[in-house]
């Protein structure tokens, strides 16, 4: 990102802002004034429209005599919908994003600040509390998660089992991760490798969150400039280094990793509930596990928060009712039932906790992962800094250190502190 484009951002963004602000004044946030039913306005993702969703939406629409207009996009048709509403002044009444969105539009002006409405919640206190800070900016919180799922090392048991290791027993440190690699090379030959590195750059945090500094941002600096960063790295580079894992190309397809580890040829990789299913209808006899995802020995073991969020734009036509919604949405017998159709994860502890979410396979150890998950990177979200960001597939500094690690196999010192001089400035100009 140039110094140019970053003013560029911060012009646009504070355009919008006093583009809202006139919106809001002139409508006053005034409810419609129709006879007949009122329209309330929604912005869903196209993957997230489930039975269960639906059923509490037409609940709702019947009870305040409402037509419902709920609008699905993918994520990048859903920025632009959104970025051109905002700077039009017609937005909906309740969008979902993912997460990172919330604490970037709610720093430019662009959502409700919703502090004081979840504080009066009483069971906001049933949230992660990384599920919060995902959705804050500055202390103020703009929206509530809906989904709060995470990354977990998944690892074939069988396979384990071939090559001597204890299935019940997948690596907890990275260098158990690297020695069992070496295991898997020696034991089971070269059509075997020990692990799948992803294509997305992003996947690689979540060997960075499991540090000694579990953020990407610290005091205004990039903070991962640590020893146990550079260790971490040089682990993985020397995974690399001896052909102990599968790299898929710069480009490559999502599926790569994942169908290396459905057909057997790799014995374990980084992924999410969303593959969950994928695994029971193309893998169904597979024995697999999932586990934290290794971590340097004497740190607190962490991964990565992924997921959703409900916000309310500023200007909105039906704030109340999209309050009134968002609790709806997110009740325990709600979330549990997504759970059951989806397999989703969700930021209640009670959910984690739920017997009908224990004896869901794979969700049941997803919920065992989801406590020791951070927001790593949000407040280069929040700053609209998409190049020093690591989720969505990774920023253009972010590539350009895994592709140097892994890749072109610049010393880890060099390439880590090249993203840390670059990220700096560009947090500093």
């Amino acid at each position: 990102m140039t110094v140019k484009n970053t003013t560029v951002r911060f012009f646009v963004f504070l355009c919008v802002l006093m583009i809202v602000a006139v919106a809001s004044v002139s409508a006053g946030g005034a409810e419609e004034r129709e006879d007949g039913p009122q329209t309330f306005r929604m912005y869903w993702n196209t993957n997230h429209r489930y039975d269960v969703y639906q059923q509490v939406i037409d609940d709702f629409a019947e009870e305040h005599n409402l037509v419902v207009d709920l609008e699905t996009f993918l994520w990048p048709d859903m920025r632009t919908k959104l970025l051109t509403d905002f700077s039009g002044g017609t937005v909906p009444d309740l969008i979902q994003v993912p997460a990172p969105w919330i604490s970037e539009f709610g720093a430019n002006g662009l959502l409700m600040d919703m502090t004081e409405q979840i504080a009066a919640w009483p069971e906001s206190s049933d949230w992660f509390e990384p599920a919060w800070i995902e959705v804050t900016s500055e202390g103020r919180r703009y929206g509530m998660k809906n989904h709060h799922t995470t990354f977990g090392l998944f690892y074939n048991r069988d396979l384990f089992r071939e090559a001597g290791l204890d299935p019940d027993a997948p690596p907890q440190s990275l260098r158990e991760f690297r020695d069992y690699m070496e295991v898997i090379a020696e034991e089971l030959g070269p059509d075997i490798l020990g692990f799948a590195f992803d294509q997305d750059a992003g996947y690689l945090v979540n060997f960075f969150a499991n540090s000694d500094v579990p953020q990407l941002i610290d005091d205004t600096e990039i903070a991962i400039n640590t020893p146990e960063v550079r260790q971490s790295l040089e682990i993985l580079q020397e995974i690399a280094a001896n052909e102990w894992a599968l790299i898929a190309e710069p480009g490559a397809s999502y599926q790569t990793a994942r169908r290396a580890f459905i057909e057997g040829s790799v014995a374990m990789m980084l992924s999410g509930p969303w593959d969950l299913a994928s695994l029971a209808d193309l893998a169904p006899d597979m024995d697999y596990g999932i586990a934290v995802p290794p971590h340097l020995e004497g740190v607190e073991p962490r991964t990565i928060v992924a997921g959703t969020a409900m916000g309310i734009p500023v200007g909105a036509n039906h704030s109340d009712l999209a309050w009134e919604l968002m609790q709806r949405l997110t009740d325990l017998e709600i979330q549990v039932a997504a759970t059951q159709e989806a397999g989703m994860l969700m930021p209640r502890q009670s959910w984690a906790d739920d017997p009908r979410v224990q004896e869901l396979p794979g969700v049941s150890d997803f919920a065992r992962i989801v406590p020791f998950a951070v927001p790593f990177d949000i407040e280069a979200a929040s700053r609209g800094l998409s190049d020093i960001m690591w989720s969505g597939g990774g920023g253009d500094l972010t590539t350009q250190l895994y592709q140097n690690i892994i890749y072109n196999r610049r010393s880890a010192s060099e390439a880590l502190e090249t993203y840390v001089r670059e990220g700096n400035r560009l947090l500093n100009q």
